[in-house]
C-alpha cells in the first residue's frame, strides 16, 4: 500500500480537542465532504497540538486536500480502521498550511 494517499473536499466540521492515552496527546478530527457522483463525509485523525493549531486557519466550507495514512488494529477480535492526517493544504496553489518535516535544514532554496 502506498505511504502516500490524497483526498479532496469541502471543510465541513472540526470536533473538539480531547486528550488521550498516557501522555495526554491532543486528537480531534475534521470532516471533508467530497465533490463526487454521490458525496461522502469522510473523517480524518487529527494528532498533535501543532497540527490541530494549523487548522485554526482553515475556515468551514474551504476545499482543502488532505495527505493521510490508514490506520488498523485488532481489539477483542474486532477490527478498527481509522485515517490519520498528517498534511493538509487549502487548494489553491503551493499554500501549504501543515507538513510534517523532520528536516530541520533552514536553508532558503535560492
Amino acid at each position: 500500500m502506498s505511504n502516500e494517499l490524497k483526498l479532496s473536499g469541502r471543510l465541513k466540521k472540526i470536533t473538539e480537542t480531547i486528550e488521550v492515552g498516557k501522555n495526554n496527546l491532543k486528537k480531534c478530527q475534521m470532516v471533508i465532504e467530497t465533490d463526487d457522483k454521490f458525496p461522502q463525509m469522510v473523517a480524518f485523525d487529527v494528532l498533535g497540538s501543532e497540527k490541530i493549531e494549523a487548522l485554526q486557519n482553515a475556515k468551514m466550507g474551504d476545499t482543502l486536500e488532505i495527505w493521510f495514512n490508514v490506520r488498523g488494529n485488532e481489539w477483542k477480535d474486532r477490527f478498527y480502521t481509522s485515517l490519520s492526517m498528517w498534511k493538509w493544504e487549502k487548494a489553491s496553489p503551493n499554500e501549504t498550511m501543515f507538513e510534517n518535516s523532520n528536516n530541520s535544514n533552514d536553508e532558503v532554496p535560492f
